[in-house]
Protein backbone atom coordinates (compact mmCIF):
# COMPACT_ATOMS: atom_id res chain seq x y z
CA UNK A 1 0.00 0.00 0.00
CA UNK A 2 1.18 3.44 -1.06
CA UNK A 3 1.02 6.80 0.87
CA UNK A 4 -1.08 8.03 -2.03
CA UNK A 5 -3.58 5.24 -1.67
CA UNK A 6 -3.71 5.78 2.18
CA UNK A 7 -4.97 9.79 1.00
CA UNK A 8 -7.74 8.55 -1.33
CA UNK A 9 -9.08 6.51 1.38
CA UNK A 10 -9.61 8.91 3.81
CA UNK A 11 -11.27 11.22 1.87
CA UNK A 12 -13.52 8.23 0.66
CA UNK A 13 -14.17 7.72 4.15
CA UNK A 14 -14.76 11.26 5.17
CA UNK A 15 -12.27 11.66 8.11
CA UNK A 16 -9.82 14.31 8.66
CA UNK A 17 -6.29 13.84 9.49
CA UNK A 18 -7.28 14.02 13.23
CA UNK A 19 -10.14 11.81 13.01
CA UNK A 20 -7.61 8.90 11.15
CA UNK A 21 -5.03 9.72 13.94
CA UNK A 22 -7.39 8.67 16.33
CA UNK A 23 -8.73 5.74 14.82
CA UNK A 24 -5.26 4.86 13.91
CA UNK A 25 -4.19 5.46 17.90
CA UNK A 26 -0.86 7.83 16.37
CA UNK A 27 -0.24 11.05 16.74
CA UNK A 28 -1.52 13.60 13.97
CA UNK A 29 1.72 14.76 12.92
CA UNK A 30 2.97 11.10 11.48
CA UNK A 31 -0.82 11.14 9.13
CA UNK A 32 0.03 14.71 7.61
CA UNK A 33 3.41 13.63 6.59
CA UNK A 34 1.42 10.76 4.35
CA UNK A 35 -0.59 13.21 2.62
CA UNK A 36 2.55 14.89 1.48
CA UNK A 37 2.63 15.32 -2.52
CA UNK A 38 6.08 14.22 -2.92
CA UNK A 39 5.36 10.87 -0.76
CA UNK A 40 2.39 9.42 -2.61
CA UNK A 41 4.22 6.52 -4.44
CA UNK A 42 6.33 5.57 -1.12
CA UNK A 43 5.26 1.93 0.47
CA UNK A 44 4.45 1.27 3.75
CA UNK A 45 5.66 -1.30 5.81
CA UNK A 46 3.68 -4.57 5.86
CA UNK A 47 3.03 -4.06 9.56
CA UNK A 48 1.27 -0.48 8.85
CA UNK A 49 0.05 -1.35 5.90
CA UNK A 50 -1.87 -4.50 7.82
CA UNK A 51 -2.87 -1.64 10.54
CA UNK A 52 -4.52 0.87 8.31
CA UNK A 53 -6.43 -2.14 6.27
CA UNK A 54 -7.88 -3.07 9.73
CA UNK A 55 -8.87 0.59 10.06
CA UNK A 56 -10.77 1.09 7.15
CA UNK A 57 -12.59 -2.15 7.22
CA UNK A 58 -13.55 -2.25 10.75
CA UNK A 59 -15.18 0.43 10.83
CA UNK A 60 -17.80 0.12 7.86
CA UNK A 61 -17.62 -3.62 9.43
CA UNK A 62 -18.94 -2.31 13.26
CA UNK A 63 -22.08 -0.69 11.17
CA UNK A 64 -23.13 -3.16 9.95
CA UNK A 65 -22.26 -5.61 12.89
CA UNK A 66 -24.57 -2.82 14.87
CA UNK A 67 -26.94 -3.48 12.41
CA UNK A 68 -27.16 -6.74 12.50
CA UNK A 69 -27.53 -6.92 15.94
CA UNK A 70 -30.75 -5.21 16.22
CA UNK A 71 -32.36 -7.02 13.26
CA UNK A 72 -32.24 -10.42 15.19
CA UNK A 73 -31.96 -10.87 18.60
CA UNK A 74 -29.14 -12.65 19.68
CA UNK A 75 -26.63 -13.28 22.44
CA UNK A 76 -23.85 -12.32 19.87
CA UNK A 77 -23.36 -11.46 16.73
CA UNK A 78 -20.29 -11.22 14.18
CA UNK A 79 -19.39 -10.52 11.00
CA UNK A 80 -16.20 -12.51 9.28
CA UNK A 81 -14.31 -11.54 6.23
CA UNK A 82 -12.46 -14.27 4.23
CA UNK A 83 -8.77 -12.76 2.73
CA UNK A 84 -7.36 -13.98 -0.43
CA UNK A 85 -10.20 -16.59 -0.98
CA UNK A 86 -7.56 -18.68 1.87
CA UNK A 87 -8.24 -17.15 5.63
CA UNK A 88 -11.60 -16.60 7.51
CA UNK A 89 -11.12 -13.47 9.56
CA UNK A 90 -12.65 -11.76 12.44
CA UNK A 91 -11.32 -8.16 12.76
CA UNK A 92 -11.30 -6.13 15.87
CA UNK A 93 -14.75 -4.49 16.60
CA UNK A 94 -16.08 -6.95 14.11
CA UNK A 95 -18.78 -8.58 16.99
CA UNK A 96 -21.24 -7.62 19.70
CA UNK A 97 -22.42 -9.20 22.88
CA UNK A 98 -25.88 -8.97 24.11
CA UNK A 99 -24.92 -8.51 28.30
CA UNK A 100 -28.68 -10.16 29.37
CA UNK A 101 -28.13 -8.89 32.86
CA UNK A 102 -28.29 -5.50 32.07
CA UNK A 103 -30.33 -6.08 28.33
CA UNK A 104 -27.28 -3.64 26.49
CA UNK A 105 -25.45 -4.10 23.49
CA UNK A 106 -21.57 -4.60 23.99
CA UNK A 107 -19.19 -3.80 21.68
CA UNK A 108 -15.93 -4.58 23.45
CA UNK A 109 -13.08 -4.97 20.78
CA UNK A 110 -12.84 -8.64 20.35
CA UNK A 111 -8.75 -9.96 19.34
CA UNK A 112 -8.21 -10.69 15.38
CA UNK A 113 -8.62 -14.27 15.17
CA UNK A 114 -8.16 -16.09 11.39
CA UNK A 115 -8.96 -19.82 10.61
CA UNK A 116 -8.43 -21.20 7.33
CA UNK A 117 -11.09 -22.23 4.72
CA UNK A 118 -9.57 -25.63 4.60
CA UNK A 119 -9.72 -26.08 8.16
CA UNK A 120 -13.75 -27.84 8.64
CA UNK A 121 -15.56 -26.17 11.71
CA UNK A 122 -18.54 -24.50 12.13
CA UNK A 123 -17.50 -21.12 10.62
CA UNK A 124 -15.95 -22.65 7.50
CA UNK A 125 -18.90 -25.28 6.77
CA UNK A 126 -21.67 -22.70 4.65
CA UNK A 127 -18.79 -21.87 2.39
CA UNK A 128 -18.11 -25.52 1.63
CA UNK A 129 -21.91 -26.20 1.32
CA UNK A 130 -22.77 -22.83 -0.01
CA UNK A 131 -25.93 -22.49 2.25
CA UNK A 132 -26.95 -21.10 5.70
CA UNK A 133 -25.83 -23.42 8.57
CA UNK A 134 -28.81 -23.10 11.18
CA UNK A 135 -28.49 -25.39 14.28
CA UNK A 136 -29.94 -26.12 17.83
CA UNK A 137 -29.50 -28.00 20.76
CA UNK A 138 -27.75 -31.33 20.49
CA UNK A 139 -27.76 -30.69 16.49
CA UNK A 140 -24.97 -28.93 16.67
CA UNK A 141 -22.59 -31.06 18.49
CA UNK A 142 -23.75 -33.66 15.86
CA UNK A 143 -22.85 -31.78 13.00
CA UNK A 144 -19.75 -33.29 10.94
CA UNK A 145 -18.24 -29.81 11.69
CA UNK A 146 -18.20 -29.64 15.04
CA UNK A 147 -14.32 -30.17 16.29
CA UNK A 148 -15.05 -30.13 19.43
CA UNK A 149 -17.81 -33.10 19.78
CA UNK A 150 -18.36 -33.33 23.49
CA UNK A 151 -19.70 -30.02 24.75
CA UNK A 152 -21.36 -26.92 23.52
CA UNK A 153 -19.51 -24.70 25.96
CA UNK A 154 -18.46 -20.75 25.14
CA UNK A 155 -17.15 -18.55 27.61
CA UNK A 156 -18.66 -15.68 25.95
CA UNK A 157 -21.76 -16.40 26.65
CA UNK A 158 -23.50 -15.55 29.94
CA UNK A 159 -24.82 -19.12 30.60
CA UNK A 160 -21.69 -20.65 28.77
CA UNK A 161 -23.63 -22.54 26.54
CA UNK A 162 -24.23 -22.23 22.58
CA UNK A 163 -27.85 -23.30 22.40
CA UNK A 164 -28.65 -22.53 18.34
CA UNK A 165 -26.78 -20.61 15.71
CA UNK A 166 -26.88 -19.36 12.35
CA UNK A 167 -24.77 -18.81 10.17
CA UNK A 168 -24.93 -17.49 6.62
CA UNK A 169 -22.34 -16.88 3.82
CA UNK A 170 -22.09 -14.47 1.14
CA UNK A 171 -20.34 -15.30 -2.20
CA UNK A 172 -19.08 -12.78 -5.14
CA UNK A 173 -20.44 -14.27 -8.31
CA UNK A 174 -19.56 -13.72 -11.85
CA UNK A 175 -20.35 -16.01 -14.96
CA UNK A 176 -17.05 -17.51 -14.87
CA UNK A 177 -16.19 -17.77 -11.18
CA UNK A 178 -17.52 -17.73 -7.51
CA UNK A 179 -15.56 -17.04 -4.36
CA UNK A 180 -16.45 -16.62 -0.22
CA UNK A 181 -16.68 -12.86 0.92
CA UNK A 182 -18.01 -12.84 4.41
CA UNK A 183 -19.99 -15.10 6.97
CA UNK A 184 -22.57 -12.91 8.89
CA UNK A 185 -23.22 -15.18 12.27
CA UNK A 186 -26.01 -15.05 14.85
CA UNK A 187 -25.69 -17.37 17.91
CA UNK A 188 -28.01 -17.70 21.30
CA UNK A 189 -31.40 -16.53 19.98
CA UNK A 190 -33.44 -13.98 22.49
CA UNK A 191 -37.10 -14.34 23.04
CA UNK A 192 -39.13 -11.37 23.52
CA UNK A 193 -38.57 -10.69 27.22
CA UNK A 194 -34.81 -11.47 25.95
CA UNK A 195 -33.32 -14.41 27.34
CA UNK A 196 -31.83 -17.04 25.69
CA UNK A 197 -34.00 -19.26 24.10
CA UNK A 198 -32.88 -22.85 25.31
CA UNK A 199 -34.24 -25.88 23.71
CA UNK A 200 -35.34 -29.74 25.33
CA UNK A 201 -32.86 -31.81 26.07
CA UNK A 202 -32.32 -34.14 22.85
CA UNK A 203 -34.45 -31.28 20.77
CA UNK A 204 -32.33 -30.43 17.24
CA UNK A 205 -35.13 -28.19 16.20
CA UNK A 206 -33.53 -24.83 14.75
CA UNK A 207 -34.72 -22.48 16.68
CA UNK A 208 -33.89 -19.50 14.51
CA UNK A 209 -36.67 -19.00 12.13
CA UNK A 210 -37.11 -19.40 8.26
CA UNK A 211 -37.62 -15.81 8.51
CA UNK A 212 -34.85 -15.20 10.62
CA UNK A 213 -32.77 -16.97 7.72
CA UNK A 214 -34.52 -15.13 5.07
CA UNK A 215 -33.24 -12.09 6.73
CA UNK A 216 -30.09 -12.73 7.69
CA UNK A 217 -29.52 -13.79 3.96
CA UNK A 218 -30.99 -10.46 2.71
CA UNK A 219 -28.47 -8.47 5.44
CA UNK A 220 -25.03 -10.87 4.47
CA UNK A 221 -25.71 -9.83 0.55
CA UNK A 222 -26.07 -6.67 1.39
CA UNK A 223 -22.87 -6.09 3.45
CA UNK A 224 -21.06 -7.49 0.60
CA UNK A 225 -22.26 -5.31 -1.86
CA UNK A 226 -21.24 -2.66 0.98
CA UNK A 227 -17.82 -4.29 1.69
CA UNK A 228 -16.58 -5.33 -2.20
CA UNK A 229 -15.54 -2.26 -3.29
CA UNK A 230 -13.59 -1.51 -0.25
CA UNK A 231 -11.89 -4.56 0.23
CA UNK A 232 -10.87 -4.48 -3.58
CA UNK A 233 -9.24 -0.83 -2.98
CA UNK A 234 -7.27 -2.40 0.21
CA UNK A 235 -6.12 -5.43 -1.83
CA UNK A 236 -7.92 -7.56 0.73
CA UNK A 237 -10.20 -8.74 -2.21
CA UNK A 238 -10.23 -8.92 -6.05
CA UNK A 239 -12.71 -8.25 -8.95
CA UNK A 240 -14.38 -11.33 -10.57
CA UNK A 241 -13.01 -12.61 -13.95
Amino acid sequence: MKYGDFSRLRRDAGWDLHEAAVTLGIDSESVSGWEDEDLREQEFSEEEAKAIRTAFLGERIARFCDRAFDAIPSEAVAIWIVIGQRDCVLLPYASRLHDLDHDTKIAQPNIRFETRLVDLSLTTYPFRSGRALNLAGDAITEHESKKFKKNRSAVMFGGGVCESLLHVPAFVESEKERYPLLLLTFENKLDSQRRVIVPSRGDRTSVYSEADEAEATRLANEFKVGLLPLMIDLGMSKTTG
